[in-house]
């Protein structure tokens, strides 16, 4: 009895390694036909076993999401009423390009004006690579990290707390796949994390990111009202690090 239940735990086991060694997203270098158009919702029923994609046309490439691997956006679908305009609204752009890699920014569930959407990042090297980044927001800049081992996304969301969009910066370790955290050295507001408007954000080196916000005391509506209505507002530049040592 040992023995057929060790041999059908290897065999599950194989089974389960063999379905996690299929890639989420299938790439194809070419240039469709009509780049650009809605994306669109295609099954394939191979042995016995029904696979579900989301095909984009992009400028140079043909890009397939297999939704049995990205679980969130399986999810999403799953309890959508009308899927294929769900799928339909969807877009996907190519932020980063390796020789063995690219990587994929999905912007879905987004409100009529696209002004809230939720941002999911997609990895074609890594098996069910579906990380999603936030929602409710909007994306307002990618910025590859000079040494390009690091990726930041600027998000801004609308509230009614505040007369300008508040923001956060998400960074990403593209070796580790994992967040990084940001540690302030110039300056202990808490600005990240939808707290503070972010104007800008940039690289200043592999480690460190620069924000320049409203020069105000506080970030509430009478504060940044005073500010927008203020000629030759100032900002004030906040440093942060992404090393985990500081």
């Amino acid at each position: 009895m040992y023995k057929k239940w060790f041999s059908l735990f290897c065999l599950l086991f194989l089974l389960s390694a063999c379905i996690n060694d299929e890639p989420a997203i299938i790439r194809k270098e070419t240039t469709p036909p009509n780049p650009n158009n809605d994306p669109e919702l295609i099954e394939e029923v191979n042995e016995e076993k029904v696979d579900e994609f989301i095909e984009f046309a992009l400028e140079e490439e043909i890009v397939r999401i297999n939704l049995n691997l990205v679980p969130i956006l399986q999810q999403y679908l799953t309890a959508a009423n009308h899927r294929e305009e769900m799928v339909e609204a969807m877009q996907l752009q190519n932020i980063h390009q390796e020789d063995e890699n690219s990587i994929y920014l999905l912007e879905f569930s987004c409100n009529t004006n696209r002004s809230k959407c939720s941002y999911l990042l997609l990895d074609q090297s890594k098996d069910n690579s579906g990380h999603l980044l936030t929602d409710l927001a909007e994306l307002k800049n990618v910025q590859l990290s000079p040494d390009e081992t690091k990726l930041f996304f600027h998000f801004n969301r609308l509230t009614l707390d505040s007369p300008l969009p508040v923001s956060k910066v998400v960074t990403i370790d593209l070796g580790t796949w994992e967040r990084l955290p940001l540690n302030t050295t110039n300056d202990n507001r808490m600005v990240n994390n939808y707290k503070w408007p972010i104007i800008s954000a940039e690289w200043l080196d592999n480690e460190t990111l620069s924000f320049y916000i409203p020069d105000v005391l506080h970030a509430d509506i009478e504060h940044l009202n005073d500010w927008l209505n203020t000629a030759n507002s100032q900002t004030t530049n906040i440093i942060l690090t992404t090393n985990k040592t500081n």
